[in-house]
């Protein structure tokens, strides 16, 4: 079974205003919690600092835990700053090759232990692609990222990777597959909400952001995005973009 995010929007929508609820809503959640969060951390930095060996075992770890704690908080309030910064930059469209865009990243990842096994298939994909070639660089990056980081802890995993450009009826599909942990099917609709996590973050750290990311990028470009079971045994994410030559002429 295949699930997909919430419905495509028009890039005019999403950007005709920097000052939406949503936007205000962020900024006035950052600014208020900001200082009481800084204090938090800063506070019980201090604090273990003095306290030293002072205390018993199981206060200090207390103290820790309201340390790291008031630190993922200041993350997560980063994250929501950033998924709001998606809406409100300017979309700089231009015609752009998208495998030359995926080969030129693979690059780097290729660099990475484990990672020299990805593969690129492409198959009646466009010669030039219309979008915001930087979003869909980050959009790309954070497929390729989760593909890695979620795999089974286990040495003699071999990661297999493979990322597919193939021209459809709706446009362009840019398929990742992996052969990682994969997501139950009863938790596949919820992947795309932000935050969401699947695994402990002791394992697999993280804040659940990346592919909340890639659903605002895709539905920026007017496309859409799923998430289904690969056939490598992990998962499949599957982004659909209206790219088309008159799309592309007409840019």
């Amino acid at each position: 079974m295949v699930y997909q995010s919430y419905p495509s929007m028009k890039r005019e929508n999403a950007t005709s205003s920097k000052h939406t609820e949503f936007d205000k809503l962020i900024y006035g959640i950052t600014h208020d919690m900001g200082a009481p969060l800084r204090a938090v951390v800063q506070f019980s930095e201090l604090l273990k600092a003095k306290v030293g060996d002072s205390i018993g075992e199981k206060e200090r770890h207390w103290l820790e835990l309201i340390n790291v704690s008031g630190v993922r908080a200041q993350h997560m309030l980063q994250a929501l700053v950033a998924y709001s910064r998606l809406t409100t930059r300017k979309f700089v469209a231009t015609r752009f090759s998208l495998v030359g865009l995926v080969d030129e990243l693979l690059a780097d990842y290729r660099r990475q232990p484990g990672a020299s096994g990805i593969r690129v298939e492409a198959e009646n994909a466009l010669e030039e692609a219309w979008g915001d070639r930087a979003l869909l660089a980050q959009l790309v990056s954070h497929l390729l990222d989760n593909a890695l980081r979620f795999c089974p802890a286990d040495d003699k995993h071999e990661i297999a990777i493979v990322v597919a450009i193939q021209k459809n009826a709706r446009g362009v599909a840019l398929t990742v597959s992996d052969n990682g942990l994969g997501v139950a099917e009863s938790s596949l609709e919820n992947i795309f909400l932000p935050f969401k996590r699947l695994h402990a973050p002791d394992n697999y750290p993280g804040l659940g952001m990346g592919l909340a990311y890639c659903d605002l990028i895709t539905r920026l470009h007017g496309g859409s995005i799923s998430a289904a079971k690969s056939s490598l045994g992990g998962l499949s994410i599957v982004c659909v973009f209206p790219f088309s030559q008159s799309a592309v002429q007409s840019g």
